[in-house]
């Protein structure tokens, strides 16, 4: 049996036992698995931003205020199986959804 279709079956199965979110939460772990176990077949890939107010510099938490800080924000994209990347912008990119965009496609292109 080739692994599309044991995972279709498993995938069924797992339907019919679990509520979707529990089919949805399925579903990510074996295309994860898949693409750790296949990887020139398949990719996974996670991408998020890290949070703004940690990101200014100098950064020193609570303790100190400075009148003049360098705004940047980190894109990062997890690459199941492979590698993690990270990009750093500053405030004169903007950030969103074309970031992320952007930050995946450089990930395909260098795989």
């Amino acid at each position: 049996m080739s692994v599309g279709a044991t995972l279709k079956n498993e995938l069924l199965t797992a339907q019919n036992l679990i509520t979707t979110h529990h089919f949805c939460t399925l579903l990510v772990i074996m295309c994860r698995r898949l693409a750790r176990e296949n990887p020139q077949d398949y990719m996974s890939i996670i991408t998020d931003g890290m949070a703004q107010v940690h990101c200014e510099l100098p950064w020193q938490a609570n303790l100190t205020t400075f009148p003049e800080k360098l705004t940047q924000h980190f894109q990062g994209v997890l690459e199941h199986g492979h590698k993690i990347s990270i990009f750093r912008t500053f405030e004169n990119v903007g950030t969103g959804s074309n970031l992320a965009v952007h930050s995946m496609l450089r990930v395909l292109e260098n795989r």
